[in-house]
């Protein structure tokens, strides 16, 4: 059976910074580069290289950012019924935009 699944991917520039909205439960996952990810209200950072990944934990902001060189991520949305409204509510805007960076994947 083939799973599929929606995500973001992002592809940020030297040292860009994206904030992401309402990603509890997601994965981060990096593709190249390094990044650097903040959750709100979280004691602490995590630094992800290419092929590693991290499961969001906190409700509220997470901000991710490149380090040191240009970087690509994808967040790929948690599984649950409501999981498709909540990334056209929060995160579409961002994708159709025309916000550099920003691609919209639905069951890739």
């Amino acid at each position: 059976m083939l799973a599929q699944s929606t995500y973001l991917q992002i592809d940020l520039g030297v040292n860009e910074a994206a904030s992401l909205r309402c990603a509890k439960h997601c994965e981060l996952r990096c593709l190249s580069g390094k990044i650097w990810i903040t959750e709100e209200n979280s004691g602490r950072d995590i630094v992800l290289g290419a092929g590693e990944s991290r499961r969001l934990t906190r409700p509220g902001q997470t901000i991710v950012q490149s380090l040191g060189e240009g970087a690509q991520c994808r967040l790929v949305l948690a599984r649950s019924p409501y999981g498709l409204l909540a990334l056209l509510r929060h995160w579409l805007p961002d994708a159709v935009a025309g916000k550099p960076g920003y691609h919209l994947v639905l069951g890739g």
